[in-house]
């Protein structure tokens, strides 16, 4: 998040996770007011951007004894249903959920939810 105040100006813009909250200010104020929603912006991307999406099968605690006892073929517990839904990760948050399905042999993911 980065707060934006143009010099002379009694409002601000803050970012906030690609878009805007407009804030009230007063000079030398260490306080602002809300003064508008939350408005995002278009983002122009180049149609070949790429980024990581994780699907966050699930995740276990094991003692570092554990650990180093880990062997070839042995299974470690997720505590999850095979089922899911699993949570669908860009750049550590979380976009959705999902749950896994075989398409022609290989493993996919169908988006069930998007959002909150």
């Amino acid at each position: 998040m980065t707060l934006e105040r143009p010099a002379g100006k009694a409002m601000a813009d803050l970012d906030v996770f690609g878009g805007i909250v407009g804030l009230s200010t007063r000079p030398g104020a260490l306080v602002a007011e809300v003064a508008t929603g939350y408005v995002r912006r278009d983002m122009a991307l180049p149609d070949e951007a790429h980024t990581e999406l994780t699907v966050a099968l699930g995740t276990t605690q094991l003692t570092l004894r554990q650990i180093t006892e880990l062997a070839v073929g042995q299974v470690v517990q997720l505590g999850r249903p095979l089922g899911g839904p699993f949570e669908l990760r860009v750049a550590g948050r979380v976009l959705g959920r999902g749950e896994l399905v075989d398409v022609d042999g290989e493993l996919a993911v169908r988006i069930v939810s998007l959002g909150d």
